[in-house]
């Protein structure tokens, strides 16, 4: 079973329940978002640099944690504006940093 991580997009293994931990954001379900919600905790990611958090499991190959986001429908978390996509594939081939954050239409 496949599951989008409600707070980066990652598709674990495992549902997003109680006492799972994304290996992507390092959520921790039923503990973390207990308090806060999924954008707090999704913004807390971001802004600490949406680095992979798991040192057991390692990153998919060209893992970006931008396009992992926008793959899940997080655009408007993405702080930078895409330049150029792939019209065959959803790669995201270039980013292009912003200061502010851009929704992408």
């Amino acid at each position: 079973m496949n599951e989008r991580c409600p707070i980066c997009g990652y598709l674990m293994n495992a549902a997003a329940r109680d006492f799972n931990i994304c290996p992507c954001c390092g959520t921790e379900f039923g503990y973390d978002d207990r308090r806060r919600s999924h954008v707090e905790l999704r913004n807390r990611w971001i802004s600490n640099g949406a680095r992979w958090f798991s040192r057991a499991t390692a990153p998919p190959v060209r893992w970006s944690a931008w396009a992992q986001l926008i793959d899940a429908g997080y655009v408007e978390a993405v702080p930078f504006r895409v330049v150029s996509v792939s019209a065959h594939a959803p790669t995201f081939r270039e980013f292009s940093f912003m200061p502010e954050r851009i929704a992408v239409s």
